[in-house]
């Protein structure tokens, strides 16, 4: 940051002006720290909803899974009992190899109760259920009639085969472990979920009010820059975040209108400064005329007088143009085919007439490029002005294509330029001494126009020695077209 710069207030100027077109931010929500706490909170509740649903589910699947494969390994052992002793020692087998909380059936093909892992499951059968020989089927049951237990309950029923004769093993589990482990774990979740959602909102509003902390200082920094305090800056954070780099962007945007601020008041102060001159001129030459009553001072004073006036209009037509100019920005709004080689002729041809003391030569190229026709004319006008202002005896133009580009060069022998000095020359009211010396000394607008037309239209102005001993400026400009054929002239 620049130490020229003043040091922002820390208090917002309150403003009542409205932009045209604009309306204030809708408050619905509150501000952004507020709408992305609601929106992190929303989300992470949603996740927390469906990631606790799935859960349970998956835990109530596994739960019963388990159930089912002890089903499984209980009518598998019963099933292996009876492919090696039938019948015989069954229900002394059944009691002692059943798990807790099992109730375990063998049941003929008409029904009746052969085997029993309890006294009161030998009268009526737990399921009508007969699959066939090596098929399982497994039933979810609300409840069964003789069982002590509250249900939900499982049943496995699988068909065997034991010395010939079809039997079926009915498996009866609870269910109520794993619905009570289901039911714990939703308990759970109901009192910590809550809390976790609370905590992540908590954290999110804490660490937003943090992040946007700068946010706050920069925008009230914004608010206290008025455009008379163009040259304050807005505080940068220290990290290199977001944050910082808007900060950073709106610097560098300061900079630019503080640039162009002082850029507008120094050319509103020379463009005084030039006109006052030839209006002084003007106004003291009109009362010494009035004031004679022979006529003879009129007489006298005309021929200045009127070269003041041309001078004064001159003037004011280079500012009307660097005004459309910088009003139009950087690219021309009225582009067509411009054939350069043609105003190349016309500027040395005025040249040769409007000086005809100096030796002008032109060659060139045919060349057409793309843009604003009038404001191409002025910049060809402008060097070729600066050149005739210049040159003791000589000017000399060339148009050549290179590359895709066409490049103007217009030499003259002439003082030239100082190498310090090549690169003020083209900004705006700026006059060498050795220019400020000459009568007909120009405005100092001209190559200032020259380079604001050629870097509108996406080309450069550059100043080398030429040559012929004094000044060359070059300007090279993109091509549009080939142009069509036309012989080279001297």
């Amino acid at each position: 940051m620049s130490a020229s710069h003043r040091p922002l207030a820390t208090t917002p100027a309150p403003s009542t002006a409205r932009v045209p077109g604009s309306r204030k931010p809708s408050r619905v929500l509150g501000g952004v720290r507020s709408r992305s706490t609601i929106a992190t909170v929303f989300v992470v509740a949603l996740a927390m909803v469906a990631a606790g649903a799935l859960l349970v589910v998956l835990l109530r699947a596994a739960l019963v899974a388990g159930v089912d494969d002890a089903a499984s390994a209980q009518a598998a052992q019963v099933a292996g009992q009876m492919h090696d002793d039938g019948l015989a020692g069954l229900n002394d087998f059944l009691p002692d190899s059943v798990e807790r909380g099992q109730s375990v059936q063998v049941v003929d093909a008409v029904g009746r109760v052969v085997g029993r892992s309890a006294p009161s499951l030998r009268s009526t059968p737990l399921s009508s259920l007969r699959p066939a020989r090596g098929e399982t089927v497994l039933q979810t049951l609300p409840t069964v009639a003789g069982q002590r237990e509250a249900g939900p309950f499982r049943l496995l029923a699988t068909g065997i085969e034991a010395k010939g004769q079809p039997y079926t093993v009915l498996v009866l589990s609870p269910l109520g472990a794993a619905d009570e482990t289901t039911a714990a774990l939703v308990r759970y979740l109901l009192i910590g979920g809550p809390l976790f959602v609370l905590l992540v909102g908590l954290a999110t509003w804490v660490l937003l009010g943090r992040t946007l902390r700068p946010v706050t200082r920069l925008r009230a920094g914004v608010q206290a820059i008025t455009p008379g305090t163009l040259d304050s800056r807005v505080p940068v954070p220290r990290s290199a975040d977001e944050v910082a780099q808007l900060a950073l962007s709106t610097n560098r945007m300061l900079d630019r209108l503080h640039a162009g601020q002082l850029a507008q008041r120094r050319f509103v102060a020379d463009a005084s400064h030039e006109l006052r001159s030839p209006l002084a001129t003007l106004l003291a030459g009109l009362e010494v005329a009035g004031a004679d009553p022979t006529g003879d001072a009129w007489r006298e004073l005309a021929r200045p007088l009127l070269e003041e006036g041309r001078r004064m209009q001159r003037l004011v037509a280079d500012l009307l143009v660097l005004a459309t100019v910088d009003e139009r920005g950087t690219t021309p709004t009225t582009a067509v085919d411009v054939d350069l080689d043609d105003i190349v002729a016309a500027e040395g041809t005025r040249l040769r007439i409007a000086q005809p003391g100096l030796q002008v030569s032109a060659s060139w190229t045919p060349a057409r490029v793309r843009g604003d026709r009038a404001a191409l004319r002025r910049m060809v006008g402008a060097l070729v002005e600066n050149a005739g202002r210049h040159a003791r005896h000589a000017v000399r133009l060339t148009l050549e294509i290179e590359a895709d580009e066409a490049v103007l060069t217009v030499d003259d022998d002439g003082p030239g330029i100082a190498l310090a000095d090549r690169e003020r020359v083209f900004e705006r009211f700026v006059r060498l001494e050795e220019s400020r010396s000459r009568a007909e000394g120009g405005s100092g607008l001209g190559l200032a126009i020259a380079a604001e037309v050629a870097r509108r239209h996406g080309g450069t102005v550059s100043v080398a020695t030429a040559e012929l001993g004094g000044a060359r400026f070059e300007v090279r400009l993109p091509v549009q077209t080939e142009p069509p054929e036309r012989p080279t002239q001297p």
